[in-house]
């Protein structure tokens, strides 16, 4: 029995009830355009994540799809303080500077995509259950992930 990947298929069915049940909702606010943000990066870095695991031992398969993870991993951290803003101030709209935010996850997907030339995000990528050596651009996307989802989590418990 494969357990991550009953644990992420259950996840990913989850997460299109959730966003079948915003896309269907009547009268949308900003709150629920961020929240399903959230659900569609949060299924992009989980379906990839089922595809990567399926993807063994054959590194042209897994490259990719560790790539795509990416997508989801770098983008929702910064779709999480989106969501605090716009929970905190639903009348206002998100501060343009905020935007500057998704700088580090357009840097981090160049980096994962072009990994092959220059190893800064993974040094080597792992096989089968074997881990990835991360590189040195992969710390500084790592620090700055988890202070955005730091970040967002303490607005959310704040104004919640």
């Amino acid at each position: 029995m494969n357990t991550p990947l009953i644990v992420s298929t259950i996840t990913s069915i989850i997460l299109v009830i959730m966003a079948f049940y915003v896309i269907v909702s009547k009268k949308k606010t900003a709150l629920h355009y961020v929240f399903l943000t959230v659900v569609i990066e949060v299924f992009i870095w989980t379906i990839a994540v089922i595809l990567r695991g399926l993807a063994g031992d054959d590194l042209s398969l897994v490259i990719p799809w560790e790539n795509i993870t990416y997508i989801g991993i770098s983008f929702s951290p910064i779709s999480l303080i989106f969501l605090g803003k716009v929970y905190s101030q639903p009348d206002k709209p998100i501060p343009k500077e905020y935007y500057l935010l998704l700088v580090v996850p357009l840097i981090t997907q160049i980096m994962a995509w072009t990994n092959g030339f220059h190893y800064l995000f993974y040094q080597e990528y792992g096989i089968g259950n074997e881990p990835n050596v991360p590189g040195m651009y992969f710390y500084l996307h790592a620090v700055y992930s988890y202070l955005c989802l730091l970040f967002g989590f303490a607005s959310l418990s704040f104004f919640a």
